[in-house]
């Protein structure tokens, strides 16, 4: 119950507080492109790994550095296009396992927002289950596990705009129309978009995955 010494040191609600903060400086460093900040939210031997929307395992990192590594590859590629990204925490649940660890869930939407976009569209959504315990510098993440939402199909689209255009093009282009998106496929007469053949890259660290 609130106010009770689950957690040593602090009372239960502060501890409660802590870690909820936790999930939210997640949010915030990758939102701000702080790779070494959001990397110093994890022990150095923590586990991180990313499924799909199928739930398959697409990534698994097992240190800092590769952590480290992986968010700066993904912020590099976000900042290079002009993207934004915003990640929104909701319906934390945190529950003491024993003294110094607790169990935290809690539920995130992810959008971004290119530089032509007047406002933010929504790029995926899911579940992060993870386990944190109370170090000397705070609370930090031994293990998560971030669950993307499988994506359905919609029937309705933006008129003028294919249902892969608006996520793929950055001004919302329509097939066929021109681009200067640099993601964007040459042809004569200028650059026009088109659906890409080339697999997504989940060797460092995914914008779509690292979460």
């Amino acid at each position: 119950p609130a106010g009770s010494s689950d957690y040593s040191g602090r009372s239960g609600l502060e501890q409660l507080r802590d870690i909820e903060d936790l999930m939210y400086r997640y949010a915030e460093t990758a939102d701000n492109f702080d790779a070494e900040g959001w990397t110093s939210l994890f022990l150095p031997d923590a586990v991180l790994i990313g499924y799909n929307g199928k739930g398959d395992i697409r990534r698994q990192l097992t240190s800092n550095p590769q952590r480290l590594e992986a968010m700066s590859f993904r912020n590099e590629r976000l900042q290079s296009d002009g993207i934004q990204s915003r990640h929104f925490i909701s319906n934390c649940r945190i529950s003491p396992r024993a003294e110094g660890e607790a169990k935290a869930s809690c539920q995130f939407l992810v959008s971004w927002q290119y530089p032509a976009e007047p406002t933010p569209r929504v790029v995926h959504s899911g579940k992060y289950l993870c386990v944190v315990v109370e170090t000397d510098a705070g609370w930090r993440f031994a293990r998560s596990e971030a669950y993307l939402a499988p994506r359905g199909r919609s029937t309705q689209r933006p008129a003028g705009i294919g249902a892969v255009d608006a996520l793929a093009c950055p001004e919302g282009r329509s097939r066929g129309s021109t681009c200067a998106h640099r993601t964007c496929s040459k042809s004569a007469g200028g650059r026009v978009w088109k659906k890409s053949n080339t697999p997504r890259d989940y060797s460092r660290g995914s914008t779509s995955w690292l979460s």
